[in-house]
């Protein structure tokens, strides 16, 4: 009765506040009251939850569940979908579980079923409170609560593309990177497994009402008690979850069609009978196979196919840290790269360095032109921390100032130094690319990510009322994958420039409209509809005024890619008009690019009914879901298709206007078309974008926190120990300060630890551990130094100490054993450095052209095999240093005379 009475409660508690939220007359203390009645009745449950787990052998806690939530009743469906009890899993699995190798008996499915009923009531009691929790936060909020940074995204065709990218990187950098098909296997080979059990069930709950409802409305709550009352239904589900553990050597054997098959198996388990050292609530999650001896039940099978990218992150960033991490992030740079210059027409340039108005020196990742318009690429990594995903508001605040904030504002300083100068020059590798700003009518900020960021980046409004971005501004913010998509589901560089001013006009409505991610956005694009037309006619005072529907996805995007990717089919990708249009809008790109512009955005049913009407003297008019025709005025004269005419308007109601010209052979020609009056206007002048008064206040405030963005203080104690001013403050801003005060405490001379830490460290190491335990990171310094290696060797004897169990100590020696060692190698550099005397005083003065040049020398001086040109590099600027470090011991003979 007790749980019943909770569960009344919890209902009245929703209800109740439900009403007040939608008649909008909840209060601060109606918020506070509901929290402190939900956190209460959370910790009753959670006590009753860990009893009740107590008393329960691992097989039947973890069986009851999959078995009553993984299969799909009505169309006798077992699929790696996610389980109706998937949070539920993982709640129950979080706790000390213990060992059994009896059979499961109806005692155990009943004491099952009512501690899955205590996990569903946890889950139930979070959700309402996590709904409060919204109204109090701003836009970080999004990170804890979107389903894609929870549990990851759908793994596609164009995941994978990605991912055979990401594995090119890994293995040229020497890691272990196997492919992701014997992780994904193994989720088939259980299924397989599991597929008699799963018939067996579904033929008891034909004749048994309390088994059917389950399986049919997930009803634990209620359908649960009936169940765990028929002690002889339960007797004969005992030995269905029997058979959902699978014997262990069914999954160990080696199978050489599957790469890589027991290298994930090997990560991806956890002993039911070893007890973490505490309560692990995301241990199913990064941990999906439990093992019970010699069984094993894979508890989470959507955690190695829809959930797959999360797992695999999980997995390759805590074995490879920033090898990882920097292959993620050159992958999602190159994708961006490669698909808009792979555009017709495109040219620009990549890590094109430039003076900014203010005189500094500054790099962009990349400055793509499309005829008129103008992609400005910054590209930061883009990745998704651990801390934002689990619910931490500085994470998230980190992560958005990182990715979204630091990124445009380097493209505004690109477009401010263009609108002012009115020309950049970008040189990368003595070539040069001029950026003129009068060829410039359209930009598009391109913010290319690894992580999918877009249930957080498509909130532009949010982002710019939270002072993330400007406001009024809607960057592209788009995960590569993503981005492949839509460079393949787009007609060439019309279509290509089209759906990001589609994007930006969505984004940039009023009042706004709610879009779940990316691909909603290009559902929506290739699905024909004027989403804004919609929202302008149905306008209310609601904040938002429409919500993109998934079903545009779904329909146009969602069948196609199954058709291409899964049953191998030719069938051409959607498109936002039907072909004849699409035709006729190219044949008018030729003319006109904006005009044709206007007309690619315009809705499927306007374009299509253009061209069906007689139009050799008629002129379709389109409007807010309206269509209909009318005559021309007057005689339509060709030299009028250039000029600006006034788009009609009748009744407060914008129209759109499309002139087609049907000659006595050929296909039909589109003259003119003026479309609705745009949010961004018919050519988005990013000029004046750029230069406005909101942009430049956000930019002039964030160049401003960026550049004062360290303590003080800590500068002052670095600079009281002699380095230079510049120095201190990269110190400080990286977070290296304390390596450097530690590593000079020890021995190390400030100017060696310094260089060290900033060029090589922060290169190996993340900067977050840094912060926190730099004790490590100064014994590898000052450890280092007294043995002579070079930054590279330090760091890799960082790397080591932090994989492995080795003292830094034994790390120096391991490292010292395995480079390269050469004899003579001074002698050599003695007799380069007497033969080009001007060199020498170049490369004393720090020219870097210089330093190459002598190694280069260098290198023709000894005998094969030589070291790596890096090796003696480092050996060439060591002996132009200011610190004196004796020089390396390499074991190659200079070249006999």
């Amino acid at each position: 009765m007790a749980s019943e009475r909770r569960d009344s409660i919890v209902a009245t508690l929703s209800n109740e506040y439900a009403r007040k939220v939608t008649e909008r007359v909840s209060t601060p203390d109606d918020r506070r009251d509901f929290n402190r009645q939900c956190d209460e009745m959370l910790d009753l449950a959670q006590r009753d939850l860990r009893a009740v787990i107590e008393r329960i052998p691992a097989r039947p806690l973890l069986g009851v569940p999959l078995l009553l939530g993984q299969s799909v009743y009505r169309r006798r469906q077992l699929s790696p979908a996610p389980n109706a009890y998937a949070t539920e899993i993982e709640l129950l699995a979080a706790g000390p579980l213990s060992a059994s190798d009896r059979d499961v008996s109806a005692a155990d499915i009943k004491a099952s079923i009512h501690a899955l009923q205590l996990a569903r009531r946890i889950t139930i009691l979070q959700s309402l409170r996590g709904r409060d929790d919204d109204m109090g936060e701003g836009v970080e909020s999004y990170f804890a609560h979107a389903a894609s940074f929870l549990r990851g995204r759908f793994y596609g065709a164009f995941d994978q593309r990605v991912m055979n990218l990401l594995r090119k990187r890994l293995l040229h950098a020497g890691v272990e990177a196997p492919e992701l098909t014997g992780l994904t296997r193994l989720a088939q080979e259980f299924l397989a497994e599991w597929s008699p059990a799963f018939r067996e069930l579904h033929s008891l709950a034909d004749s048994n009402v309390a088994l059917r409802l389950c399986l049919l409305d997930a009803g634990i709550l209620d359908g649960g008690r009936r169940l765990a009352d028929s002690t002889s239904l339960l007797e004969m589900l005992g030995p269905l979850i029997d058979h959902l553990w699978v014997d262990r050597d069914k999954l160990s054997e080696p199978r050489s069609d599957v790469p890589g098959r027991n290298y994930w198996l090997d990560r991806i388990c956890f002993d039911v009978d070893k007890a973490p050292e505490s309560v692990d609530p995301d241990r199913a999650v990064y941990l999906p196979i439990a093992v019970d001896g010699r069984q094993m039940l894979l508890v989470g099978p959507h955690r190695l196919n829809t959930d797959v990218t999360e797992l695999v992150n999980r997995i390759w960033s805590a074995e490879h840290g920033q090898a990882y991490y920097r292959a993620r992030g050159e992958v999602a740079e190159e994708v961006a790269w490669s698909i808009l210059i792979a555009q017709p027409g495109a040219r620009g340039v990549r890590g094109g360095m430039y003076r900014a108005t203010d005189g500094e020196q500054c790099e962009s990742d990349g400055a793509v032109l499309i005829g008129g318009t103008l992609f400005v690429v910054e590209a930061k990594g883009g990745f998704v921390s651990r801390a934002a995903r689990s619910g931490s508001l500085e994470g998230a605040r980190s992560d958005l100032n990182q990715t979204v904030s630091e990124a445009y504002f380097q493209a505004t300083r690109l477009l401010r130094t263009l609108a002012h100068e009115g020309v950049v020059e970008l040189r990368v590798r003595g070539q040069a690319f001029r950026l003129l700003a009068k060829a410039v009518d359209r930009v598009f900020v391109l913010i290319p990510t690894a992580d999918d960021m877009s249930a957080v980046s498509t909130r532009t409004a949010d982002l710019g009322r939270s002072g993330y971005l400007p406001q009024g501004v809607s960057p592209a913010v788009i995960a590569s994958q993503d981005l492949l998509m839509i460079s393949e589901l787009t007609r060439g560089a019309l279509g290509f420039v089209s759906y990001f001013a589609f994007r930006e006009e969505l984004l940039s409505a009023r009042p706004q409209l709610l879009v779940a991610d990316e691909s909603e956005i290009l559902g929506g694009f290739v699905s024909g509809v004027d989403f804004v037309a919609h929202v302008e006619r149905h306008a209310s005072e609601d904040e938002f005024g429409a919500i993109v529907a998934d079903a545009t996805l779904q329909r146009h995007v969602d069948r196609w890619l199954g058709e291409r990717y899964e049953n191998g089919s030719e069938e051409p990708p959607p498109g936002r008009h039907v072909n004849v249009v699409a035709d006729a809008i190219e044949r008018l790109a030729a003319w006109s690019i904006p005009m044709a512009l206007q007309a690619n955005l315009a809705s499927r049913e306007a374009g299509s009914f253009a061209l069906k009407a007689d139009s050799t003297t008629g002129v379709c008019v389109s409007g807010n879901g309206e269509i209909r025709a009318v005559p021309v005025v007057g005689v339509y004269r060709s030299r009028d298709r250039f000029s600006n005419s006034i788009v009609r308007s009748e009744e407060g109601k914008s129209w759109q206007t499309w002139v087609v010209s049907t000659p006595r052979h050929g296909p039909p020609t589109l003259a003119k078309v003026n479309r609705r009056p745009s949010v961004l206007g018919d050519v988005l002048a990013w000029n004046s974008l750029v230069m406005s008064q909101v942009v430049t206040d956000w930019y002039l405030k964030f160049q401003e926190r960026r550049g004062k963005n360290y303590d003080t203080a800590r500068v002052q104690v670095l600079s009281d120990l002699g380095l230079p001013p510049s120095v201190c403050i990269g110190l400080v801003r990286a977070g290296l300060d304390g390596v450097v005060l530690k590593s000079v405490a020890q021995g190390a001379p400030k100017e060696f630890a310094s260089n060290v830490a900033l060029n090589d460290l922060s290169k190996v190491v993340d900067r977050a551990y840094l912060e926190r335990a730099p004790a490590a990171a100064a014994d590898a310094i000052s450890i280092g130094f007294a043995n002579s290696l070079r930054g590279r060797q330090i760091a890799e004897v960082l790397e080591l100490t932090l994989k492995s169990p080795l003292s830094t100590e034994m790390a120096v020696q391991q490292v010292i054993e395995n480079s390269p060692k050469v004899r003579g190698i001074q002698e050599a550099l003695a007799e380069v450095c007497a033969k080009f005397p001007a060199e020498v005083e170049r490369a004393a003065s720090g020219e870097d052209g210089a330093r190459n040049f002598l190694t280069g020398k260098l290198a023709a001086e000894l005998v094969p095999p030589r070291p790596p040109f890096a090796d003696l590099l480092d050996v060439v600027r060591e002996k132009f240093s200011p610190v004196e470090v004796d020089a390396p011991n390499i074991s190659v003979q200079p070249r006999a005379r």
